[in-house]
C-alpha cells in the first residue's frame, strides 16, 4: 500500500483545481490525462472534485503528465 500525504478537505479541493487548470491549459481532455498517467478517468474526475486523496505515486505521474513539478501540484508552490 501507497503511503498518502497528509492532506485536508480543502487542501485536496486545491489539488483538484490545480490539476484541471493545467490540464485545460495544455487542451487535454480527462480521458487524454489518463491514457497519459496510466490512471482511469474516472479517478482523475474524482481527484478533479476533491473526492479522492492520492497518493505519492500517482501525484509524482500527474504532475510528470502534466508538466508540473512534484511540490506545485501538491502544495501549489514552486519552491
Amino acid at each position: 500500500m501507497q503511503a498518502k500525504t497528509p492532506t485536508n478537505n480543502s487542501s485536496l479541493q486545491a489539488l483538484g483545481r490545480r490539476m484541471r487548470r493545467r490540464r485545460r491549459e495544455l487542451g487535454l481532455t480527462l480521458l487524454e490525462l489518463a491514457d497519459k498517467a496510466k490512471l482511469s478517468k474516472t479517478y482523475l474526475c474524482d481527484l478533479e472534485h476533491g473526492r479522492q486523496e492520492p497518493g505519492m505515486g500517482t501525484c509524482d505521474r500527474l504532475a510528470s503528465a502534466l508538466g508540473l513539478t512534484l511540490n506545485y501540484l501538491i502544495r501549489g508552490k514552486y519552491k
